[in-house]
C-alpha cells in the first residue's frame, strides 16, 4: 500500500481520489542522486511534487502548491523528469533546461557555433569530460541546452527529436 501523499515532503496536495494510475513518490532517493551526480541542491526542487505514473514508471513535476486533481492526469499540468526506462541521471532536456542551471558535475560548456550545432544535430562533440561514461548535461552561453551522453570515448548530444537541426546541405 502506498503512504498518503500528505506523509512525504514534496508529493504536493492530492485530492482524493489520486488520479488513476498515478501515484506521488518519495523524492528524497532522487534529489540526492542528483545532487552527488550534477552537483545540484535539494532545495532547487522544493517548490515541487513528483509523480510517477504505474504503467510506464515515468516521472512527472508538477507544482508542490498546486492540488492534484483526480483528472486531468499530472502529465497534462507538469514536466517530464525522464523516461520510464531510463536511469534516473537521464532527465529530459526541458526539465534539465528549467532545473539543473546550477550544475557543477557531469556538464560540458560548449562556446564556439561549431560546438552547439553539432549538439542540436545530435551529433558527436568535442569536448570528452574526464568522468568517463554517462550523461552530461550541455551548457551553452545561455545555461543548459540539454543532456548529452559519452560512451566508449564518444561524447554525442541528444536533443528531443523536435529540437534537433536538419544538416545543413
Amino acid at each position: 500500500m502506498t503512504p498518503a501523499a500528505s506523509s512525504w515532503p514534496g508529493c504536493g496536495a492530492l485530492a482524493e481520489p489520486a488520479p488513476a494510475g498515478w501515484e506521488p513518490i518519495d523524492p528524497a532517493a532522487l534529489l540526492a542522486l542528483w545532487e552527488a551526480y550534477y552537483g545540484v541542491l535539494p532545495e532547487t526542487f522544493a517548490a515541487l511534487a513528483f509523480w510517477r505514473r504505474v504503467d510506464s514508471d515515468s516521472l512527472w513535476a508538477v507544482s508542490a502548491a498546486a492540488a492534484i486533481p483526480a483528472t486531468p492526469p499530472p502529465e497534462t499540468l507538469g514536466l517530464r523528469v525522464r523516461r520510464g526506462d531510463k536511469p534516473d541521471t537521464q532527465v529530459s532536456n526541458a526539465f534539465a533546461r528549467r532545473y539543473f542551471g546550477g550544475a557543477s558535475r557531469h556538464t560540458v560548456r560548449l562556446e564556439d557555433d561549431d560546438a552547439i550545432y553539432a549538439y542540436f544535430t545530435a551529433g558527436a562533440l568535442a569536448a570528452l569530460p574526464s568522468e568517463g561514461d554517462g550523461y552530461y548535461l550541455v551548457l551553452g552561453r545561455g545555461g543548459v541546452l540539454g543532456r548529452a551522453r559519452a560512451h566508449h570515448g564518444e561524447l554525442r548530444g541528444e536533443p528531443s527529436k523536435n529540437e534537433r537541426s536538419p544538416p545543413v546541405m
